[in-house]
C-alpha cells in the first residue's frame, strides 16, 4: 500500500504544482521545504517515542494525519483552492507526518520481525515495494 500511495499520491505533487501555475521558484519550494519537514518529523517522533514508547499509536496518529492532509489537499482540488502557499502547506504536514511514522515504523517492524530473519524478510519485501511503485507510477501516468 506504501508503494501505491507513492506511486498514485506523492509522485503527482509535482504535476499539481505545474498545473497550478508554480513556477521554477515555487517548485523548488515544494520540493525542498516538504523534504525538511520530513526530517524534522523523524526527528520529532523519536523525542515523543521517549515519552510515550507506543510505536503503534505513533505509527496510526501520523498515518492518519497523512490521510487527512491528502482529503484536505484533494478537497483543495476539487473547489479550486489550490494555491501553492496552501499546497506548500499540506505538503509539509504531509512529509511531516509521513516521516514521523516510517520512523516509528521502521522500529516497531524491526522489533516483529527475528532478527534471523531480518535480511531475507526486508529483501524480499524491498523488492516487491519497488516494483508495486514502479507500475504504481506507470498506472497513474497513464492516459
Amino acid at each position: 500500500l506504501f508503494a501505491l500511495m507513492l506511486g498514485i499520491g506523492e509522485t503527482c505533487f509535482l504535476a499539481e504544482a505545474v498545473r497550478i501555475g508554480a513556477g521554477p521558484w515555487a517548485i523548488s519550494l515544494l520540493t525542498a521545504v516538504p523534504l525538511l519537514c520530513g526530517g524534522i518529523g523523524a526527528v520529532g517522533v523519536l523525542r515523543l517515542l521517549r515519552l510515550h514508547p507506543q510505536r503503534r499509536f505513533w505509527v496510526v496518529l501520523c498515518a492518519l494525519g497523512q490521510v487527512l492532509v491528502f482529503a484536505a489537499l484533494a478537497a483543495a482540488v476539487m473547489t479550486g483552492n489550490d494555491r501553492v502557499p496552501l499546497v506548500l502547506a499540506l505538503l509539509c504536514a504531509y512529509h511531516t507526518c509521513g516521516q514521523a511514522a516510517g520512523t516509528a515504523w521502521s522500529s516497531w517492524y524491526g522489533d516483529v520481525v527475528p532478527r534471523e530473519l531480518r535480511g531475507r524478510y526486508f529483501a524480499g519485501r524491498n523488492r516487491i515495494v519497488h516494483v508495486a511503485t514502479f507500475a504504481s507510477v506507470l498506472g497513474a501516468g497513464w492516459p
